[in-house]
């Protein structure tokens, strides 16, 4: 059973990036995604045909599992698959960096609760943002990468890789207040808290 989004180990945050777009993100170790007023209240609800089942979508370790529904045997997504609800209403399954298990799923025939929305995305650690197919969010208006870290509840940004163990993260990265237009030249950030409206 994929866990709530308000509990400490899932957050559902919309994240909104001037010039670039908004993105949902998940952060936790699994999601359920169905159609908006299935009976399941999945937490992703995508505007498709209301009889299509719901999916869901397991973390362990460094994959990914899908489950469909009434579905024991779950298949492993591999970058660049498909997660199909059917065959017109789809997410493309992507995982742009090998060094990071945050995964992308841009949706296909499919509406996602908000226009603005671009894709969803599946963080449990670090979102990176950056011109090169290696970042999970691509824009130009960056030349290097601008990394989102995730820790105890918080969202930290930091230019550039921030090792582990290094140093305290406090010295490296400064910390995003939650509905607040943030600067990180030249981009402006703003995440807030989302629950699906199912």
């Amino acid at each position: 059973m994929a866990h709530a989004p308000d509990q400490p180990d899932q957050q559902a945050l919309l994240l909104q990036i001037n010039e670039v777009g908004g993105f949902l993100v998940f952060t936790g170790p699994s999601i359920t995604i169905g159609p908006v007023g299935s009976p399941s209240r999945p937490d992703l609800a995508v505007l498709v045909d209301p009889s299509l089942p719901v999916l869901k979508v397991c973390r362990c370790q460094d994959d990914y599992l899908a489950y469909g529904q009434g579905q024991s045997t779950p298949i492993l997504l591999s970058n660049g698959q498909k997660l199909a609800l059917s065959q017109k209403a789809f997410f493309w399954f992507g995982l742009p960096n090998s060094a990071s298990c945050t995964a992308v799923l841009t949706p296909v025939g499919l509406r996602l609760p908000r226009c603005d929305v671009q894709a969803v995305i599946l963080a449990p650690r670090e979102i990176l943002i950056g011109p090169t197919k290696g970042h999970h969010i691509r824009t130009t208006h960056l030349d290097r990468t601008l990394t989102l870290l995730i820790r105890d509840g918080m969202i930290w940004a930091a230019k550039g890789p921030i090792p582990f163990g290094s140093s305290p993260l406090t010295e490296r990265a400064t910390p995003l207040a939650m509905d607040q237009p943030v600067q990180v030249p030249p981009l402006v950030l703003v995440i807030s808290h989302w629950k699906p409206e199912v």
